[in-house]
């Protein structure tokens, strides 16, 4: 007889927060704060997008932190005193340290509930990457997989879902480290826009950039065609600009005759680093 158990994941997933709850998936927040302020956002205590997007446009940096740890080993801790195994699915290492805190609380916490599971899994993936995996992982525990059985399942597909974004301004991305000030002030100059995409081990890399917003649009519905491997689970993200990610998702339709299932922003971690106006496809695909 298999055990119960639960499956938890983190907030960058992009769950949202009736299907956490309609699922009984706990969520592990992330944190972050501003330069110059002492106020720290995350969980239950966040700021609107509006409010977001119009610090980050006047330059003021926000500072990303990992899981709380204490958080996470007081969610795992609740649900093995209930009896329950867990299989936590969390957001890419090179991305975030959130792995390595649920690994350190997991291998404490195993010495102290020897008789149950504590399965761990890296996604390598970020946003609906890891969120569609976690349906996924989440459809099949519903329909009554055991916890080994899903965690190989999701072992075994964390590279599925491919992604392709486009950043509006490369100003946020000199601002959270990844390009330095004056390639990013001549690429405002030549109206350069980067198109990005998650590779194969979960890091971040640009695959080019092009002039201008809508060939940028264009050459990142190109990538998407070109490496495509399912009509399935097409998803849109926006980064505070729902109207833009309407505007790709009419393109995929009537370009690509694809359709598009959701249409999502991003949480505000990720959108730290990609800035107001970034659009992202996610698709079953190869990265």
């Amino acid at each position: 007889m298999n055990n119960e158990y639960v499956i938890i994941t983190d907030i960058v997933a992009d769950l949202g927060k009736q299907y956490a709850e309609a699922e009984k998936i706990d969520i592990i927040p992330l944190y972050y704060r501003f330069e110059g302020e002492q106020i720290v956002y995350g969980g239950e205590n966040e700021i609107s997008q509006e409010a977001f997007y119009e610090k980050l446009s006047k330059n003021i940096r926000p500072y990303t932190m990992g899981a709380n740890i204490q958080f996470v080993e007081d969610i795992f801790r609740k649900r093995l005193e209930e009896g329950k195994d867990i299989l936590c699915i969390i957001l890419s290492t090179n991305v975030s340290g959130t792995y390595n805190a649920a690994y350190t609380v997991a291998n404490e916490l195993r010495q102290e509930y020897k008789e149950r599971k504590i399965n761990l899994v890296d996604s390598l993936s970020a946003s609906l990457t890891e969120g569609l995996l976690v349906k996924e992982a989440v459809n099949l525990k519903n329909e009554g997989k055991s916890i080994d059985q899903v965690t190989k399942y999701v072992e075994e597909n964390k590279r599925k879902y491919a992604a392709r974004f486009l950043v509006a301004d490369l100003k946020y991305l000199v601002l959270g480290g990844r390009l330095n000030k004056i390639s990013g002030r001549i690429g405002n100059m030549l109206n350069l826009k980067p198109v990005l995409k998650l590779t194969e081990d979960g890091n971040i890399e640009m695959v080019f950039k092009t002039r201008g917003h809508k060939q940028a649009i264009t050459a990142m519905l190109k990538s998407v065609k070109e490496t495509l491997s399912s009509e399935d689970h097409i998803a849109v993200l926006h980064a505070g600009n729902e109207q833009l990610a309407m505007l790709v998702k009419e393109r995929i339709e009537n370009e690509l005759n694809l359709k598009v299932e959701i249409v999502s922003s991003i949480t505000l971690i990720l959108g730290s680093h990609m800035g107001k106006d970034a659009v992202g496809i996610v698709y079953i695909g190869k990265r």
